[in-house]
């Protein structure tokens, strides 16, 4: 007999159908867009598994409270379903990378990710130079952070950024594109150069 107890639950709910917002319907050209900082509870997570690393209390507090206690992002994701302006929206429990390839999957699109976009705490910069990482991986594959990866189209990225801001205190950042080469996820580093990224997040059925 296995030895390994594993504890699985399901919840359900029910939306109003006018604020049902798909992963299936990102369209070419639209602007993605990421709520808060992600890569910070992938950052808590290593600071538990390394408790040599060094890095201020502040940070560490921070971090690992980011990773054992992860806060979704509902008043955020009601805010933008009943603005009407979103396209698709997902979280990126499963990190950036992963989440965004369900949407392009399931879109039948693909999508440009501009690293110098991407949003990266000060706290994850800290980590990520105690453990001799790169924070962007942190960034784009760490997954737990419950942040909302969400699309628009490129008109609607300045007032969404605002609401956000205004009503909940959430910052929100462009970090790319969707394309319309299905199923294809890149990422355009400083120098302009494209490249497919090594890591795609947190896969459910791997172990």
């Amino acid at each position: 007999m296995n030895s390994i107890i594993i504890v699985d639950f399901t919840l359900l709910g029910a939306v109003a159908p006018e604020l049902l917002t798909l992963r299936s319907t990102a369209r070419a050209g639209d602007a993605i867009l990421l709520t808060g900082w992600p890569g910070e509870s992938r950052a808590g997570l290593e600071l538990i598994r390394r408790q040599g690393l060094v890095v201020s209390p502040s940070t560490r507090q921070k971090l690992i409270e980011r990773h054992l206690c992860p806060q979704p992002r509902l008043a955020e994701g009601q805010l933008l379903a009943r603005s009407g302006q979103v396209s698709s929206m997902i979280d990126v429990s499963d990190g950036v990378i992963g989440d965004l390839l369900h949407i392009c999957k399931s879109s039948g699109k693909g999508a440009e990710i501009d690293a110098a976009g991407l949003p990266v705490s000060s706290e994850v910069f800290e980590a990520a130079g105690a453990a001799g990482a790169d924070p962007l991986e942190w960034v784009l594959s760490g997954g737990e952070d419950y942040e909302l990866l969400f699309t628009t189209s490129a008109d609607s990225v300045a007032g969404l950024k605002k609401m956000l801001l205004d009503e909940t205190g959430t910052s929100c950042a462009h970090i790319g594109k969707i394309t319309a080469q299905t199923g294809a996820v890149f990422v355009r580093l400083a120098d302009g150069k494209l490249i497919v990224p090594s890591v795609t997040g947190w896969d459910h059925f791997s172990f």
